[in-house]
């Protein structure tokens, strides 16, 4: 490859080819015909009878609810269709309670426990907000109207979901976790390399990272280098060996094979890979996400890790998939690994001679999580500690603009929502359910064609300790304390939040 004036030269060559064998046209004119179904259906869907949980804190407020509705309601009535009270009619109306409602098990299964030792506390039970909740059905729109009355909340026919009375979660974003350790204790250890193409102006990741004073690489294609050297410190920017062909795009995982090659280079036995669009890290705790400050959560993700000799990958999981109103366990065992992965440098597989670690053009991530899963080796998806990564198709660059915009029929991508061009990840999802049948297949989901995996098969792969680890059972908090952000913070939380569309 020609060296581009000023650009840097790759300090790493790649060791081995990239490897793509994935079938990504067998099945196309179903999950296409699937895709079109679906958008039809979508379209014929009328608006009632409409649906509506209801949500309530206390006892009382299930009894106020049942006298507003005028009927009697038991905590084993799962829907209850709706009729306009009469103001005629007068009498009393109860909520009964379930004397028999199973109690909740509370703190870590002895799994869980027995391996969350030496770590940060982590308390996350079920709901402290909801005391029983309710499927309210509406037949017509003039019934929804008078329920909103009723209940005196502005509500539409999107929504899914209320509290009665009206009710707000606390707001909990504006507190931070910060760390009181020296900055060189609470330092990743294993190099942070961020993927990132097209996205010199927005990256969040780098952002987020540079926020919380965590050291990173920047993994760039060489035609990229002056934009984003012109915001980026140029140390910090480390240049592929390589540009890839518009013609015959390889996708993410051949850029993050590199960073493994990089860092092996370095004498690391690990390191992190992250996506470009992660807009912040959070602990989970106590039934509340708080932001991280500083590494520290990286720090206990990497002594976790090396406690075993058979954990390839592990990662954050979303933001978004952990409620704090539900209960989860500290982390899942042996399931996919997305967005923010620290691998293994030892992990390695081998295809008809062809050795590889990362391959395929599309869901790269989820068929790591599977090649390492099939090799009997275990993955650790951890919920104490969580990425915010933007949705999807949502953020321009990426593989956003080489594939998902661009691909798929014209009717389909005519037929796009507000965010999802339906048959854009049609390919996507081909390429690991044609690599694994066995545990992948195709849905209609998200307004898009998606995959799903059944990760059950593989629950008895076992952690396994390296030998002479004794695990302290005490807890370790890595220094990190609650602290109120300031103004500056808040508003920057505030501009993020309108960015990812949070109310």
């Amino acid at each position: 490859m020609a060296r581009r004036k000023g650009v840097p030269e790759s300090e790493v060559d790649e060791s081995f080819s990239y490897l793509m064998t994935a079938d990504t046209e067998k099945g196309k004119v179903e999950l296409e015909g699937l895709a079109r179904t679906q958008i039809r259906k979508t379209k014929a869907t009328k608006p009632y009878p409409h649906r509506l949980k209801v949500s309530f804190r206390n006892l009382k407020d299930c009894n106020r609810f049942a006298t507003l509705i005028q009927r009697n309601i038991r905590a084993s009535d799962k829907e209850v269709t709706f009729t306009p009270p009469s103001p005629a009619v007068i009498g009393s109306w109860t909520f009964f309670e379930d004397k028999k409602a199973k109690k909740q098990s509370l703190g870590l299964s002895r799994f869980h426990a027995s391996h969350w030792k030496g770590m940060p506390a982590f308390e996350q039970e079920q709901s402290q907000w909801t005391y029983h909740s309710l499927t309210m059905v509406f037949q017509n729109s003039t019934d929804y109207a008078t329920f909103a009355t009723l209940v005196r909340q502005y509500l539409t026919e999107k929504q899914k979901s209320i509290y009665y009375p009206v009710w707000t979660p606390e707001r909990v974003r504006y507190k931070k976790w910060v760390s009181t350790l020296p900055r060189e204790q609470i330092t990743p250890r294993y190099p942070i390399y961020v993927i990132s193409k097209g996205r010199a102006f927005s990256r969040l990741t780098s952002k987020t990272l540079e926020a919380m004073n965590v050291p990173y690489y920047m993994v760039i294609e060489p035609a990229e280098y002056h934009s984003y050297a012109s915001v980026i410190d140029p140390q910090k920017i480390l240049t592929l060996p390589y540009d890839s062909d518009p013609k015959n795009p390889t996708g993410p995982g051949r850029a993050r094979n590199w960073c493994r090659d990089h860092s092996r280079e370095g004498g690391f036995n690990r390191h992190w890979v992250l996506d470009d669009n992660i807009d912040g890290f959070y602990r989970l705790h106590q039934n509340r996400r708080y932001r991280v400050a500083d590494g520290a959560i990286f720090c206990a993700a990497e002594d976790f890790v090396d406690r075993y000799e058979n954990i390839s990958v592990a990662g954050f999981q979303y933001r978004f998939f952990c409620a704090q109103k539900s209960k989860y366990p500290p982390f899942v065992a042996n399931t996919r690994i997305y967005s923010c992965l620290l691998v293994d440098n030892r992990c390695r597989f081998e295809l008809n001679g062809h050795e590889f670690l990362w391959r395929e053009r599309y869901n790269e991530d989820t068929i790591l999580s599977l090649d390492v899963l099939e090799n009997k080796s275990c993955t650790i998806q951890f919920n104490a500690f969580l990425q915010g990564k933007v949705a999807t198709q949502t953020r321009k660059g990426g593989n956003t603009e080489v594939f998902y915009e661009i691909e798929g029929s014209s009717d389909l991508k005519a037929a796009k929502t507000s965010t999802y061009n339906p048959g854009g990840t049609i390919h996507k999802t081909l390429a690991l359910t044609n690599l694994y049948p066995q545990v992948a297949r195709a849905v209609y989901r998200y307004g898009r064609i998606h995959h799903e995996v059944d990760y059950s098969q593989y629950k008895n792969n076992q952690l396994v300790l390296e030998s002479g680890i004794e695990l302290d059972p005490k807890t370790n908090d890595y220094g990190m304390k609650l602290v109120t952000m300031t103004a500056a913070e808040i508003r920057a939380v505030k501009q993020i939040e309108q960015n990812r569309g949070v109310a």
